[in-house]
């Protein structure tokens, strides 16, 4: 799951690019929209009314293989679809949200030494967000090398290991720099203040 609850990070642009240049190194790909807004999917050209994705999968339980859109070679599209944010304002349950798309993804996805599955969230920590990273082995949090994003990265971290203490496993975090000005003082020292508190997890490519 690619996270952060700070707009404006890159978020969605790294679920793209990364999608599809894990597709073109030859690995089967699924990546899903689990944004309201849909960035992702028209950003892989998925656009207009009356798309169904992600929204009936999480509120109607419907099965996600069929919503499987290929959109280039070995990668595939859950779009979001326009009644996603009805999961936020719906009366059932967050687990059951958890559940279904646990089992989305778990169980109705296809397995094999290739296969990954990329998921993008919203920038709001809601029922959706949660899911997401209930539903992943490893989060990416891409970071914007200033203070305020240091301290939305404090609040994720302290989401996700009370997450992992709940759901009694361990997610794999890494963090992704991006927008980084190798000349700016403050990026540098934001870049080594994340690689001294979190040592072998931040890539060694930065995104400039």
């Amino acid at each position: 799951a690619v996270i952060n609850i700070k707009g404006g990070c890159g978020k969605t642009t790294t679920a793209a690019n990364l999608s599809h240049a894990l597709a073109l190194a030859g690995k089967n790909i699924d990546v899903i929209d689990m944004d309201p807004q849909g960035h992702l999917s028209a950003c892989l050209g998925a656009t207009g009314k009356h798309l169904k994705g992600m929204d009936t999968v999480l509120l109607d339980g419907e099965d996600i293989n069929p919503l499987r859109t290929t959109v280039r070679e070995n990668l595939r599209l859950v779009p979001a679809g326009e009644h996603l944010l009805d999961v936020e304002k719906s009366s059932r349950t967050p687990e059951l949200v958890m559940r279904r798309l646990r089992y989305a993804v778990s169980e109705r996805l296809p397995e094999d030494d290739t296969y990954r599955v990329i998921i993008d969230t919203p920038s709001f920590p809601g029922v959706l967000y949660h899911s997401a990273i209930v539903a992943a082995d490893e989060v990416i949090i891409p970071v914007v090398p200033d203070y305020l994003a240091l301290l939305s990265l404090s609040k994720i971290v302290e989401q996700l290991r009370k997450i992992e203490a709940e759901q009694m496993k361990t997610i794999q975090l890494w963090l992704l720099i991006g927008r980084y000005q190798p000349k700016r003082k403050l990026a540098i020292e934001v870049r080594e203040k994340l690689m001294a508190y979190f040592p072998g997890s931040v890539f060694k490519t930065m995104i400039r």
